[in-house]
């Protein structure tokens, strides 16, 4: 069964809107409290809150502008680049903080000793965040 591109519009727009409200809304939280803030556990959270805010700001939302009107909002080739690059960067980071977030969450659990000093915490949790921020930065 095939659905009309307005009906894909649609099912893409209705979670869309309450899903960069809530976003919204827990970076705000998560940002405005300085115990969240400074809590371990949350600085991945937070990266991937922000970098799925930008994917449903760019991507989903130029697909939805795409599947109602069906057409691309700046027909360029640079413009088409730009969305290609956007979406998979935003995806692979998504991807990548995701499975960061699992390995360190497991660290938290079963090797606290490995955030003891000040030198295992920069090796062990900002490093990694760091080092793929320059990643991903140069990537585009």
């Amino acid at each position: 069964m095939l659905l009309s591109t307005y009906t894909q519009s649609w099912l893409l727009l209705v979670p869309l809107i309450p899903s960069i409200l809530i976003s919204i809304f827990n970076l705000y939280h998560l940002l405005k409290d300085r115990a969240l803030r400074h809590a371990l556990n949350n600085h991945v959270i937070i990266c991937l809150l922000f970098f799925g805010l930008m994917e449903e700001l760019t991507d989903i939302a130029l697909h939805v502008q795409f599947y109602r009107t069906g057409i691309v909002l700046i027909r360029t080739p640079a413009f088409c680049l730009f969305w290609i690059i956007i979406s998979s960067s935003l995806l692979v980071s998504i991807y990548w903080l995701m499975a960061w977030a699992s390995i360190e969450r497991h660290i938290f659990i079963f090797y606290p000793h490995c955030f003891a000093t000040s030198k295992k915490l920069f090796f062990d949790h900002y490093f990694p965040l760091i080092l793929y921020i320059c990643v991903f930065s140069s990537s585009l």
